[in-house]
């Protein structure tokens, strides 16, 4: 079976690419807006306040734009290529509601908790994982694609364990930390893959 596994579209996750994208984006109406409300407030806490109103007002806009590519690309590059999608989670967290789940699909759950995984050492590295062989025993797949957050972290060491099992594996960069920026792209389109080989 080809599969495409997504890992951890949970709500924080999700909620910082859309923080990251409505940073990015650029609308000259709305900014000219925010500039001159910015450049007439008094003091930094009327500031503050400015700037917190102008980047809730862009997620609000990058929000729907972000949810939709996200969406239809996954529908595209694989539902329509009948891959099963998976979403792998964390043991308690609950999948963002920017991500339609189609029936057919599937969430899977690794056995560590949100707690235990954002444990940091005094060096700034989370030594907690969840047990790849665990999630990968929930995806029966012979071709896998994978993607998710974050690109250079859970992406790849997950890619490379299904590799070092013997699954033929893909990662799909642009469905990554990465989309937010991609999106905004003038060449951005859903069918574009940027599938890499592990």
């Amino acid at each position: 079976m080809d599969a495409l596994l997504f890992l951890y579209p949970e709500k924080k996750n999700i909620r910082i690419q859309i923080e990251r994208g409505a940073y990015a984006l650029h609308n000259p109406q709305r900014d000219a807006y925010w500039q001159g409300r910015f450049a007439h407030a008094r003091h930094e806490k009327e500031r503050r306040i400015v700037r917190a109103q102008a980047l809730a007002e862009a997620q609000d806009e990058f929000r729907p734009l972000y949810g939709k590519a996200l969406n239809q690309s996954i529908d595209v590059r694989y539902r329509t290529k009948s891959f099963r999608v998976f979403y792998a989670l964390l043991k308690d967290d609950e999948i963002s509601p920017l991500i339609d789940v189609n029936p057919e699909d599937r969430i899977i759950r690794s056995s560590l908790d949100r707690k235990t995984h954002q444990v940091r050492l005094p060096d700034g590295t989370y030594p907690n994982y969840p047990d790849l062989d665990e999630l990968l025993r929930q995806v029966p797949a012979s071709k896998l694609v994978v993607c998710g957050f974050h690109f250079g972290d859970c992406v790849h060491k997950t890619a490379r364990h299904a590799k070092l099992r013997g699954i033929e594996t893909y990662i799909d960069a642009g469905l990554t930390d990465l989309m937010y920026s991609e999106i905004l792209k003038p060449d951005f389109f859903v069918e574009k893959t940027t599938l890499l080989p592990v």
